[in-house]
C-alpha cells in the first residue's frame, strides 16, 4: 500500500469534527396511495482484516475541503485495478491523524441499502484494508490498496461501499467505489446546463467582460465545453446581444464562441440574462420583450439580434423550487420543467423508472430525488467531497443498471446554475468511460414511454414570494417609464435602453436576494419618467397688461422632446390663454417660454403649471406665486406720484428763495430778534393801557 501525505501547509489550531450527514432521502412507493418511499434495508457480509501493510509516504499537495470526504481518485475500477483513496479532514491537522480505511467486500444489491448508506444510516460491517497517518500541518492523505489486497472476487461487480474512520472525526466518512459491471442496460442519462454571465444594470456586457468569459479557463468556455461533451446548453440571449452592441468592437474569441454554440446539438434558451423563470411565472405579469438593441454609432438594432441558436424548448429545472399544479401548468406550456420526484405522488414497482412524466397533464421530466442529490454535490461541493460526490453518483448509476439488467431506460439530472463546470465535465467523463452508461438528449428522455404522478404541491416560502414582489415592482415601474417614452418622438432610442436594465434587474433580483436592483433600476429610468421638468424660480410682479410671464423648462434627456405647457390661474387678478403652447425643448437643454398674461385687477396669487407631452402625459408641475397691478391703477399710482413730487420739488424751491432773501420763517439773526422783542414790548404796553381806560362820558357826547 503506497500512502501520500497531501497539502502539508502550516497548522492552523483548529481540532478536527465530523460532517454530520443531511442527505435527502429518495422515496419509492411500494403500495398505491401515499408519497413515495423506499423500505431501507441492508445486509453486508464482512470479512477479516488484513495484516499489517508497509507505508511509504511522498510529498503532494490538494485543496482544503470544508467538510472531512473521502472519495476514490478512479470513481470505477476494472478487475485487477488498484484502489487508490484521497481521505480528507478539510482543515490542516494540529496533530498527527490516524487513519483506518474500510471497504465493504460485496457489491451492494438494492437501492435501498445504497440510500441507507448515503444518508448515514446504519452501521455495516466493513473490511480494514489499510491504515495510514495524515501528519500534523496536513489535511489530507492518499492511499493505494493493491488490488490482490483488497477483498473482492474476480467477479464481483456493482457498487461498492467505502469508508475511513480519522482520528478527531466523530463520524465514519462514508463513500462509495464502482466495480466495472460486464455489462447491462446501457442506462441512459441526459444532463442540463445553463451558461453564466457577470451581473450588469445597463442588459449589456463589455468587451473586457465577454473576453475573460469566452477566453480559456473564462465561465462562458468551460460552459460550452459541457455542451460539446453531451449536455443540453442554455444559453443567455445576452451574449449575442452584447456582441450585436460592440459591433466591430466585439472580440473575435466571442464572435468564435457564439458561433461553436450555434453548433451545438442541444441548445436552448434562458431568459434574458440568466433570471429565474420560476420566479418570473410566479409573479404573474408580463415581462416585456427587447424592444431593440442600442448599436455602436447609437442606432437601435434590431432585438432579433439577441436571439440564440436552439434546438429544443426552453428547459426549466425546478429540482430546488416551490411548484404548484397552476404554476406547472404555466411553465409547461411552453418548456420543458425538470421536477424532482420527492415532489410527486405516484405508485412505483422496485425499479427506477424512466424520467418522462405526465403530471397533472403537463409533460415533464422527474429527475431521481437521489440522483439529482449526488449530481449536485458531485458539482458544487468541490474538492474531496466533489470527487466524491461522482463516484457516489456513478455507484448509484451501477445499481439501477442492476435493478433490470436488460432494460434502457433515460434518466435526467439538471446541473444547478452554480456548478463547477469542471467537475461537470469530470461527470461526463466518468459517465463516458463504462460500456453501462451513456449521455442522451432531451428530446430522447422525452420520447421514452410517460407514467402517470400527481404533484405534491408546496408552499411559496418567503423568498420565493420576495423574488416574485420585486419582479412585479420593477415591470411597473418600467410600464410607467414608457407610457412617457413611446409619446415622444422616436420612442424605440428611448425605450431599447429601458427593456435591457429591466431585463438584467430581473436577472439579478431573482437569481439572489437583491433588493437592490429594484432601487438602482428606478434610479436609471428616473429621467424617462420625468424627462422635462419646470425650473421654479421665485415670486413673479406682473404689471400693466399685457405681461410677460417667463417659465423655465429643463430636458434630462439626450434627444430634442416635443412638450406642451399649460397654465391655470388661481387668481381673479390675471387671465391666461386657454390653448397649451407647444415647445420643443433641445437635448439636454434648458429654454425659456414667455406666456402672455393679461392683468386685469390688482392683487397676488398662484399660477399652476403643468408640462405634458402631445398625448397629455403629464411630466411636471409648479406653482408660481405673482403679483399683479392693472394698467389704468398703473397709470393713476404714477400720476399720484409725480404729483407728490411736484409738490416737495416747490416747496423745497421756495425755502431755498426765502432763505436767500432772509425772509425765510425760521431764519434767525440779531436785527430780526430786537425787532421782534421791540414788537412783543408794544403789544403787551397797549393790552396794558386798554385795560385801565375808564368808560367813556355819555354827556360829553
Amino acid at each position: 500500500m503506497l500512502v501520500t501525505v497531501s497539502n502539508p501547509a502550516r497548522a492552523r489550531g483548529l481540532r478536527v469534527t465530523g460532517a454530520q450527514p443531511g442527505a435527502r432521502r429518495l422515496s419509492v412507493m411500494l403500495a398505491a396511495g401515499g408519497r413515495v418511499r423506499r423500505a431501507l434495508a441492508i445486509t453486508i457480509a464482512s470479512l477479516g482484516a488484513l495484516g499489517g501493510l508497509a507505508i511509504a509516504p511522498t510529498a503532494a499537495t490538494a485543496a482544503d475541503d470544508p467538510d472531512p470526504a473521502i472519495a476514490a481518485v478512479d470513481p470505477v475500477l476494472t478487475a485487477g485495478q488498484d484502489l487508490v483513496v484521497r481521505v480528507s479532514v478539510g482543515t490542516n491537522a494540529t496533530e498527527d491523524l490516524g487513519v483506518d480505511l474500510l471497504v465493504g467486500s460485496r457489491a451492494v444489491a438494492t437501492r435501498s441499502a445504497l440510500t441507507q448508506w448515503i444518508d448515514g444510516e446504519g452501521s455495516p460491517r466493513l473490511t480494514p484494508v489499510a491504515t495510514a497517518t495524515i501528519p500534523a500541518g496536513s489535511s489530507s492523505v492518499d492511499v493505494t490498496v493493491p488490488a490482490a489486497e483488497l477483498p473482492w472476487s474476480s467477479a464481483t461487480s456493482g457498487a461498492m461501499l467505502l469508508g475511513a474512520d480519522v482520528d478527531g472525526v466523530d463520524d465514519r466518512i462514508r463513500s462509495l467505489v464502482t466495480l466495472d459491471l460486464p455489462g447491462g442496460g446501457p442506462t441512459s442519462i441526459a444532463l442540463t446546463m445553463q451558461t453564466t454571465t457577470p451581473e450588469t444594470d445597463t442588459g449589456l456586457l463589455t468587451a473586457d467582460e465577454l473576453e475573460a468569459a469566452v477566453s480559456d479557463g473564462g465561465t462562458l468556455a468551460q460552459q460550452l465545453a459541457v455542451g460539446q461533451a453531451g449536455a443540453a446548453l442554455g444559453i443567455d440571449p445576452i451574449v449575442p446581444a452584447s456582441i450585436a452592441a460592440l459591433g466591430d468592437d466585439a472580440p473575435d474569441d466571442a464572435v468564435a464562441w457564439l458561433q461553436a454554440a450555434t453548433a451545438l446539438p442541444q441548445t436552448f434558451a434562458l431568459p434574458y440574462g440568466g433570471a429565474d423563470p420560476i420566479a418570473i411565472a410566479r409573479a404573474g405579469v408580463a415581462v416585456p420583450g427587447l424592444e431593440g438593441i442600442p448599436g455602436p454609432d447609437g442606432a437601435v438594432l434590431p432585438a432579433t439580434l439577441a436571439e440564440v441558436p436552439t434546438s429544443i424548448a426552453p428547459v426549466v429545472d425546478a429540482t430546488q423550487s416551490s411548484l404548484d399544479a397552476a404554476l406547472l401548468g404555466q411553465l409547461g406550456a411552453a418548456s420543458t420543467v425538470v421536477v424532482d420526484t420527492d415532489d410527486l405522488d405516484e405508485t412505483l414497482d422496485s425499479r427506477t423508472p424512466d424520467a418522462h412524466a405526465v403530471v397533472g397533464g403537463v409533460s415533464v421530466l422527474a429527475a431521481d430525488a437521489e440522483l439529482q442529490r449526488l449530481v449536485r454535490e458531485a458539482v458544487t461541493a468541490g474538492g474531496v467531497a466533489s470527487s466524491s460526490g461522482i463516484a457516489s453518483t456513478l455507484a448509484l448509476l451501477a445499481t439501477i443498471t442492476r435493478e433490470a439488467p436488460s432494460l434502457q431506460r433515460a434518466l435526467v439530472a439538471a446541473l444547478p446554475v452554480d456548478a463547477d463546470p469542471v467537475a461537470a465535465l469530470a461527470l461526463q467523463e466518468a459517465i463516458g468511460s463504462v460500456a453501462w452508461l451513456e449521455q442522451t438528449g432531451v428530446a430522447s428522455a422525452l420520447a421514452q414511454p410517460a407514467r402517470t404522478a400527481e404533484l405534491v404541491a408546496s408552499e411559496t416560502t418567503e423568498r420565493e414570494a420576495d423574488a416574485a414582489a420585486r419582479i412585479t415592482s420593477l415591470v411597473g415601474t418600467a410600464t410607467a417609464a414608457e407610457s412617457i417614452a413611446t409619446t415622444l418622438e422616436d420612442p424605440a432610442a428611448l425605450v431599447a435602453p429601458v427593456r435591457l436594465q429591466l431585463s438584467a434587474a430581473i436577472a439579478a433580483t431573482s437569481r439572489a436576494d437583491d433588493a437592490d436592483a429594484v432601487t438602482r433600476f428606478a434610479e436609471l429610468v428616473a429621467p424617462l419618467r420625468s424627462p422635462v421638468t419646470i425650473v421654479e424660480g421665485g415670486e413673479t410682479a406682473l404689471l400693466g397688461s399685457p405681461a410677460e410671464l417667463q417659465v423655465t423648462l429643463d430636458n434630462a434627456l439626450d434627444v430634442d422632446v416635443t412638450v406642451q405647457l399649460t397654465a391655470r390661474t388661481g387668481t381673479n387678478a390675471v387671465s391666461l390663454p386657454d390653448e397649451p403652447i407647444e415647445i420643443v425643448v433641445p437635448a439636454a437643454g434648458r429654454v425659456r417660454v414667455p406666456m402672455p398674461v393679461d392683468v386685469v385687477a390688482a392683487g397676488s396669487g398662484i399660477i399652476r403649471l403643468d408640462v405634458s407631452t402631445p398625448a397629455g402625459v403629464s411630466l411636471d408641475t409648479a406653482v408660481l406665486r405673482v403679483n399683479a397691478q392693472p394698467a389704468f391703477e398703473t397709470i393713476l399710482l404714477v400720476v399720484v406720484c409725480l404729483a407728490a413730487a411736484l409738490l416737495l420739488g416747490f416747496g423745497i424751491l421756495r425755502s431755498v428763495r426765502n432763505r436767500r432773501a432772509g425772509t425765510a420763517r425760521g431764519d434767525i439773526d440779531p436785527r430780526t430778534e430786537q425787532i421782534a422783542v421791540a414788537d412783543a414790548r408794544d403789544a403787551a404796553a397797549a393790552k396794558r393801557a386798554s385795560t385801565h381806560r375808564p368808560p367813556d362820558d355819555p354827556g360829553a357826547r
